[in-house]
Parts: structure tokens; sequence; C-alpha cells
């Protein structure tokens, strides 16, 4: 996995929870995350011919990039994996296509962070599944090159 790191600059703060508010919801317009996991059913393709139909994706969240900020990592049953680099401040952006990590034609669903071989940077390991034949349910591991 390589990608483009921006530099950190000064970004204003995420608006204050109200006072006896526990969390801040931000939108998608703030955060830069733009993510659904959404599913399009049919004759051959829906919760009855296939149970996990609804299982849902997956996250994962870890510091790919060294910078001790986490990405954020996204699956979509449909879509695959996004991938967005945290810029600090609660805002991200999607690095997918640059990280080398988009993935069409596929069932996803779990995904985990671990450094598989020591280098002592995360890696990406993405999970299949569904009514594909065998080499599309494979499942995928991106070592990462360092971003």
């Amino acid at each position: 996995m390589v990608a483009c790191s921006e530099a950190k600059r000064a970004q204003e703060a995420p608006p204050p929870a109200q006072p006896g508010q526990l969390f801040t919801r931000l939108p998608s317009s703030y955060t830069g995350i733009d993510f659904a996991n959404r599913l399009t059913d049919s004759r051959d393709f829906n919760v009855f011919t296939y149970r996990n139909f609804y299982n849902g994706g997956g996250v994962a969240i870890g510091d790919l990039s060294g910078d001790s900020l986490p990405e954020i990592v996204l699956t979509s049953n449909e879509g695959g994996p996004r991938l967005y680099l945290n810029l600090g401040h609660f805002r991200f952006r999607d690095i997918t296509k640059e990280a080398g990590i988009e993935e069409q034609g596929r069932w996803t669903t779990g995904v985990t962070l671990a450094d598989v071989n020591g280098d002592g940077r995360l890696d990406i390991y993405v999970c299949h599944a569904g009514l594909k034949p065998g080499a599309l349910r494979a499942n995928t591991l991106y070592i990462n090159q360092g971003m």
C-alpha cells in the first residue's frame, strides 16, 4: 500500500458539545467521511438466497501512516474497502484509489489491521464472502509500504 500524505495544517476544532451532552455529531461535510453500505437485492441475490445478506461490512481503525493519527478503513459489501487518511482535527480524506486498495465485483465483509510482516507498520486484511466464484471470495492482504 502506498499513498500520499498531506502536510498537517492548523484547522478549526470540531463544534463543542452542548452542556450535558456526551457526544457531538460531526457531519460528513466536516469530517470528509462519506460512506454507506448500500445493498442492491435482486431475484437471484437477496436475504432468501444468501442468508448473510444483511450482515454488513467492517470497520478497522489504526495508525497506517505512522503519524500517531488513526486512519479509518470501512468495508461495504458491494462497494469494497475505503481508506480514510486522518488529517487531524477529525478531518479525513479518502485515499482508497491512491493506496491501491480499490476492489470491485466482490462481496466484502470484515477488515482488520495487523503488522503481519513485523516491519512496524500496520497492514490491511480484507475479508470476502458471498455467492461469487471461489477466487472472488478469497480474502486480500495489503502490505503497507509506508505513506
